[in-house]
């Protein structure tokens, strides 16, 4: 009987504390931008709004390959074209606040704008796996953050887990560590990692890409 009473005492303690979390999101309708991811200031409060308000658009999903077609065939030729499809149609952290919706890089990208401004290193970090749909490659994108309590990496903004929870995957050594458990989690493999997603208030110039952490000279850089 006194186990049932602690576990009930226990349950209700949670179910006050979530709901007191939820109370401090800032709801899009109310609170300006600015001051939101001024609010959204650690990694529990983003992932905790996205989890609440953001929503994958399956339109933007359709419409983005047609806008910008990708010869997936030609692997160099698809590095040098991917940027242009990451400046024009990956939305800014604000757009993305509004909307409420967005693919897997818009939420990895507003995620990444809230903990940096929080004083947090991000990475917009894009995984590409050995084999895709139809022999497509396959690529997922999240963020990557330093935690301030013992250096290590961790995952944000996975729209890939947002409908189970909350939960912040980690820790991790080093951004392949990461990459690879993205793709593993899956069942698949890591062809190669990289870094350019990223597209903050503000920003006009798209600073390029980075493959396994190297920066590549690209023709289509701007």
């Amino acid at each position: 009987m006194k186990k049932l009473q602690v576990l009930t005492v226990l349950v209700v303690c949670l179910l006050i504390v979530s709901l007191a979390h939820a109370w401090r999101l800032p709801n899009p309708k109310k609170v300006p931008f600015e001051e939101a991811t001024t609010m959204l200031n650690t990694p529990g409060m983003v992932q905790s709004w996205l989890h609440r308000y953001f929503k994958f658009d399956m339109k933007k999903m359709k419409r983005l390959p047609k806008k910008y077609p990708v010869p997936f065939s030609d692997e160099e030729l698809w590095i040098t074209t991917q940027p242009i499809l990451w400046t024009e149609g990956l939305s800014y952290p604000s757009e993305t606040y509004h909307s409420k919706k967005g693919l897997c890089f818009d939420a990895a990208n507003f995620a990444a704008y809230c903990l940096y401004k929080a004083g947090y290193e991000v990475a917009v970090l894009s995984t590409k796996r050995k084999t895709g749909t139809k022999g497509k490659p396959y690529t997922h994108t999240v963020c990557v953050f330093k935690s301030k309590k013992n250096g290590k990496l961790y995952i944000a903004g996975d729209t890939r887990k947002l409908r189970k929870g909350t939960d912040i995957d980690g820790p991790y050594s080093s951004l392949q560590d990461a990459a690879e458990d993205l793709v593993r989690r899956r069942g698949k493999s890591l062809k190669y990692y990289f870094l350019g997603r990223k597209k903050f208030e503000g920003d006009t110039k798209f600073a390029g890409v980075q493959i396994n952490g190297e920066k590549l000279l690209l023709s289509k850089d701007r």
